[in-house]
């Protein structure tokens, strides 16, 4: 597994965007059914594959539009550009290690929650459980500040409600919702990283642009 530390920095001297660098990431190891997958909760995936083969990553590839979600139905890669790319950098082979770590600050996390509003800190195995799941369906979000921050930014934002709205910690985590007839997994969790790496690579959006006394996190 890259780890996050790598896919930023090699976004940053690429000028890359995160999500290339992780398909780019995974091209290199052949994990075709990942990339699949990957790639089914992107809604710009099309956009995507279209830069990677306009910088010669991809060779070619089929791509669908299904009535649900994007499908890649075909896909051939320049493996030797992809792996070229991540030579120097130190990659992980397992997710194993950080995976296990998770048990080691799980309780924060869940204290970020704390007092909020009825069982907002959600069950402690369920949330150890889908930490584990989000680990390996997002390595790019995989770091423990980048996840607090996240959990912190989406309490913060829920504050002028009372809270009513804010998310108990494990189904900010991952929550089965019914979309056009189909239950998937939402990671709401995913969303906000993805937000704060954005924030990082092209500084936050006039929307959110910060007022006088506000504090940033």
């Amino acid at each position: 597994m890259i780890t996050v530390e790598n896919v930023h920095k090699i976004a940053i001297k690429e000028a890359l965007y995160y999500e290339h660098v992780i398909l780019i990431y995974l091209f290199s190891r052949g994990s075709v059914d990942s990339i699949k997958e990957y790639l089914s909760y992107k809604p710009d995936a099309a956009k995507l594959l279209n830069k990677l083969q306009e910088l010669g990553f991809i060779l070619e590839y089929e791509f669908k539009r299904d009535l649900l979600k994007p499908r890649l139905t075909r896909i051939k890669t320049n493996a030797s550009k992809c792996r070229d790319l991540f030579k120097g950098y130190h990659i992980k082979e397992t997710v194993k290690a950080s995976i296990s770590g998770i048990v080691d600050w799980i309780q924060e996390y869940r204290l970020l929650f704390r007092g909020k509003k009825p069982k907002a800190m959600g069950d402690k195995n369920k949330c150890l459980q889908k930490m584990r799941w989000f680990y390996e369906k997002y390595p790019e979000y995989a770091d423990k500040e980048l996840i607090m921050n996240a959990a912190k930014r989406h309490i913060a934002s829920k504050q002028g409600d009372n809270y009513m709205y804010m998310r108990q910690a494990d189904y900010f985590i991952r929550k089965p919702e019914k979309v056009d007839d189909s239950l998937m997994d939402i990671s709401e969790l995913a969303t906000y990283c993805e937000e704060l790496q954005l924030r990082e690579t092209e500084g936050p959006a006039e929307s959110e642009s910060p007022k006088y006394g506000q504090e940033v996190i």
